[in-house]
């Protein structure tokens, strides 16, 4: 076996190791359900004729899922998504159920007022998460001395960027493909509108301002809630080796 062939090899069974350290067996069951259901459903698309947008939409959707842990197998040193958590995976597969699966392919959005916005406020949520293990990710050297309110607050800001570029990946996408993925309608959304009250002028922004509205009303409650988290992992780790010195005394 040459050198290259063997550090191949040790590189597969690391990382093979890390999944095993990080993912249970329940969470890398439901990467494959929802790669079932997707692949399922990309094929019914095809047979029942739908619409060209939904079946690209559905099919490139199912190849995503495989490409977040095959970018392990590259080297950790030089690319930086090869670093991400394997956790990252499990929040893509809980995305692509919610907005391909559920929302388009079987029409919650059409069907479940609000549900849109709704899915955007949670993805608000996950992405502070996502947001800080990538920052993690892109400099790994220099995570380690950030203080809690740096992590929470790049957190935060990565989830509003990530809300920001999916209304533009939206807009772009609609004007490629004449589709509406923005779901404009022409009358807003009962549930929201009530809320709001939008004059009728503002009626084409209805959509794009409350996902956006609704991704940073997210961000906030996951900076809160990751801020709550990470202060507790502090305190339990100022605790534990407050109480090593004792011990050493």
């Amino acid at each position: 076996m040459t050198a290259l062939a063997q550090k191949f090899k040790d590189k597969l069974r690391f990382e093979f190791t890390e999944l095993k350290r990080e993912i249970g067996l329940l969470e890398y069951a439901f990467w494959w359900l929802v790669r079932v259901l997707m692949f399922v459903g990309a094929v019914d698309c095809l047979d029942s004729g739908d619409t060209g947008h939904l079946i690209l939409q559905m099919w490139a959707n199912f190849g995503l899922l495989f490409v977040l842990p095959e970018l392990h197998i590259l080297s950790r040193k030089w690319c930086f998504f090869a670093r991400l958590s394997h956790h990252n995976q499990t929040v893509a597969a809980l995305m692509v159920l919610l907005t391909s699966y559920l929302g388009n392919y079987r029409n919650l959005y059409g069907e479940i007022q609000a549900f849109d916005f709704w899915v955007h406020f949670f993805s608000g949520i996950v992405c502070v998460f996502v947001g800080y293990d990538l920052a993690k990710a892109l400099a790994p050297s220099s995570a380690d001395k950030f203080d809690t309110n740096i992590k929470t607050i790049t957190g935060f800001g990565l989830s509003c960027f990530a809300a920001l570029f999916w209304e533009i990946y939206e807009f772009v996408f609609d004007a490629i493909m004449t589709s509406n993925t923005q779901a404009h309608r022409e009358t807003p959304e009962a549930i929201l509108s009530a809320i709001i009250n939008p004059h009728p002028d503002q009626f084409p922004l209805f959509d794009t301002m409350t996902d956006a509205i609704a991704g940073f009303l997210g961000a906030v409650l996951g900076g809160v809630i990751f801020r709550i988290i990470l202060a507790a992992g502090e305190k339990k780790k100022a605790a534990k080796q407050k109480e090593n010195v004792t011990v050493c005394k």
